[in-house]
């Protein structure tokens, strides 16, 4: 075969494996696509609900207040209230985007885009706004808020890592307490004390308010986390293991090793000392430190999530029921079936959540 042919077939040899890695790059970036959609999908849905919740017991605390006289209501404070919650959702919408849409072509990226920026005009407005209408104790209060979001992304994000069962439980707590102060902040607090003087109002139903505004949050920001990776948290609080305390006599105390680090993980029903007090292995394999709280509140509410989240329904029913009671034996009724309605809305979304979690370990 002649020189110039054979080098061309090698151009054309080459040229064909490296239009082949291309494809095969191109397909392992759409299955991470894939993989990663459903997550943001799941994301923005609990984004999307948390959002209607808080925003209806908002409204909720301000028809309360300002009852039917519109031309009492700060409508710049409360749409200031809605924007600031509304930010989570133009943060998973452009994270969605950035998975599904790397390269940016599509018009509905460069939309969202244009929202961040109307979006963070308006706060900029509404925020001088405030400022200036307002007397230094409820700018105080407004400001307080961004003061909270700083110490948020301090102490809360950076355990966003997924990188064990501990920064998982970390970041539940954590998460779980921001968000419920933010709901408490927007519902109760904030419309309190900004609020004109002069408006009459039933103080007992506006505190009612809030503190359903901050349980329904409380109970659902659990109840997601628990079930968004719940598989694999399953997997490491079991690797993590149990102690269970127990007694023994003193004959039966000669034989029994001090708990040691080096000799983890213990099988299941070992028995070591450990603080002058005796423990016996739950699980298989048992890594963590016998009688630490911490370890133990993981096991129990990862290793059987399914417990855990039936516990959490449980506990949003006997809520209904509570409020049901409330209903009947009270003279405002209105503000009780505007929150009941909520918490239903929020029980049959845990309920639609749990059973599609049944289905996908079925």
């Amino acid at each position: 075969m002649p020189a110039g042919k054979t080098h061309q077939s090698n151009r054309t040899g080459t040229g064909q494996k490296s239009k082949e890695k291309a494809l095969l790059d191109l397909n392992e970036i759409d299955k991470n696509i894939q993989k990663s959609a459903p997550k943001y999908n799941d994301k923005f849905e609990f984004e999307a609900v948390y959002f209607l919740t808080a925003v209806t017991f908002i409204t909720f605390q301000y028809v309360h207040i300002y009852r039917l006289s519109f031309y009492n209501y700060d409508f710049k404070l409360y749409i200031y209230s809605l924007l600031i919650l509304f930010r989570r959702l133009l943060l998973k919408l452009r994270q969605e985007k950035e998975v599904t849409d790397p390269l940016q072509r599509e018009a509905s990226t460069h939309i969202i885009k244009v929202g961040f920026y109307i979006w963070g005009f308006n706060i900029l407005y509404l925020t001088y706004q405030l400022i200036a209408q307002n007397t230094w104790t409820s700018v105080f209060f407004i400001i307080y808020y961004f003061l909270m979001v700083v110490l948020a992304s301090v102490f809360l994000y950076k355990d966003q890592r997924y990188d064990n069962v501990i920064h998982e439980m970390n970041f539940l707590f954590k998460s779980t307490l921001f968000r419920s102060f933010e709901v408490l902040y927007f519902s109760l607090l904030l419309p309190l004390k900004c609020h004109e003087e002069n408006l009459s109002y039933n103080l007992l139903a506006s505190i009612y308010i809030g503190f359903m505004a901050l349980f329904n949050t409380a109970i659902y920001n659990i109840f997601f986390n628990v079930c968004y990776r719940c598989e694999e948290m399953r997997k490491q609080s079991k690797t993590l293991g149990d102690w269970r305390s127990i007694k023994l006599q003193n004959k039966d105390k000669q034989n029994i090793e001090e708990w040691s680090m080096s000799r983890s993980p213990y099988r299941r029903d070992a028995i070591v000392s450990f603080g002058k007090k005796y423990y016996r292995a739950v699980s298989e394999s048992n890594a963590a430190v016998p009688g630490n709280l911490q370890f133990k509140l993981i096991y129990r509410v990862f290793h059987n999530h399914r417990r855990t989240r039936v516990l959490l329904i449980i506990a949003m029913c006997i809520s209904i029921i509570i409020q049901n009671i409330l209903l009947i034996n009270s003279n405002r009724g209105t503000v009780y079936i505007m929150a009941l309605l909520m918490s239903f809305f929020v029980f049959f979304f845990m309920i639609k959540l749990d059973r599609r979690l049944l289905r996908l370990f079925k």
